[in-house]
């Protein structure tokens, strides 16, 4: 899901066989995009029949991110759309997307009870892996605006599980809104975020969550 190869660039082996392999940067962009489209078909497939191993492996993949965010900032490289650490975030978001999009039509975790208490409908393991990512990407502290981009991107991804959970939710319009400066990324997260806490948490006291920080600042 990680997007190396392209053949304007050297950040990889693969640039060298791509600059071979096809004959402008237009058309290795067109196959890298069906490519994604494919693996994501597959993604959410694979997590409709085994939601529970999918989210585990997207958990670990963020927890591996988050460790070697460290390294590569120490590096002092431009946060571009080309950089390192910000193709690492982009596929992680982009295969996170397709797990949930997997668990949004697993007909076994639609709620079953009144909006916003469907959380007794969901498995306790899908609901303590979905929290374990929550709090990573509401935790970390790399502020970078393209990166930051990508963490809401993220958080948007979590919609299908706000219907089941929707306590988490306080906890992501804190983290959106300690944010406000970065406005031109923030409008479409905001807006999903609201949708959800609209329809899932009204009359819902949500001032505090375990296990999540609730005033980033």
């Amino acid at each position: 899901m990680i997007k190396v190869g392209d053949p304007e660039l050297e950040n990889s082996p693969t640039c060298l066989f791509s600059a071979v392999d096809f004959d402008t940067v237009p058309e290795f962009r067109r196959f890298y995009a069906v490519l994604r489209r494919r693996l994501m078909d597959i993604i959410r497939l694979a997590t409709q029949l085994e939601p529970i191993a999918s989210l585990d492996h997207v958990n670990a993949l963020f927890v591996d991110l988050v460790q070697q965010q460290g390294p590569i900032l120490s590096k002092s490289e431009k946060t571009t759309v080309q950089s390192t650490l910000y193709l690492l975030w982009d596929g992680r978001v982009t295969l996170l997307e397709a797990a949930f999009q997997g668990i949004g039509v697993f007909q076994a975790h639609k709620p079953t009870h009144a909006p916003g208490a469907g959380a007794a409908a969901l498995d306790p393991k899908i609901r303590a892996l979905c929290r374990q990512l929550l709090q990573l990407i509401i935790q970390d502290t790399v502020n970078e605006p393209l990166i930051l981009a990508r963490r809401l991107s993220a958080m948007q991804s979590f919609g299908p599980y706000f219907v089941h959970d929707v306590e988490p939710l306080q906890a992501c319009l804190n983290m959106v809104l300690s944010f406000y400066y970065y406005c031109c990324y923030l409008i479409k997260a905001f807006a999903d975020l609201c949708k959800h806490y609209i329809h899932f948490a009204r009359g819902k006291d949500l001032a505090t969550f375990d296990g999540f920080n609730v005033t980033q600042a």
